[in-house]
């Protein structure tokens, strides 16, 4: 489960930075142009790759999408007054906010992972250490 969210989570972090540069070429529209659109195809693909969940564990495709309900949810509230007016830049901001939650999601879920893991592995350790007890009647 960890090694599958770690997969995904990297797809996250690459959906991040990329909708950041996109966000900044959409404010300066004019000079980038040509940038806009390849990156704008980039993101196509790995916005495919997110939303399919795809090596997830049913536990940790459901997880991530309770997550992105509740970002999208609340996207209006994130948007400043220009990004409300420019549509494109409004779309960009809500591809930014998106990105940046499901990483933080995906950093919170392999910390739980890796506390459950070191709690699992020091109940059996102590299991095979402590001798079962059994009353003597």
């Amino acid at each position: 489960m960890f090694e599958q969210l770690k997969g995904f989570s990297e797809k996250v972090t690459k959906g991040r930075i990329l909708s950041a540069r996109l966000y900044s070429q959409v404010r300066a529209e004019d000079k980038f142009k040509d940038q806009i659109l390849k990156h704008l195809k980039e993101m196509d693909h790995i916005d495919e790759k997110v939303s399919s969940r795809k090596g997830l564990t049913e536990i940790l495709g459901m997880s991530i999408q309770r997550t992105v309900l509740m970002i999208t949810e609340g996207y209006e509230g994130g948007l400043n007054l220009e990004e409300k007016k420019n549509e494109r830049l409004g779309i960009a901001k809500k591809s930014l906010l998106l990105y940046q939650g499901l990483e933080e999601a995906c950093k919170l879920h392999s910390k739980l992972i890796g506390k459950a893991i070191t709690r699992l592995s020091r109940i059996t350790t102590e299991r095979r250490i402590k001798p079962p007890v059994t009353k003597i009647q």
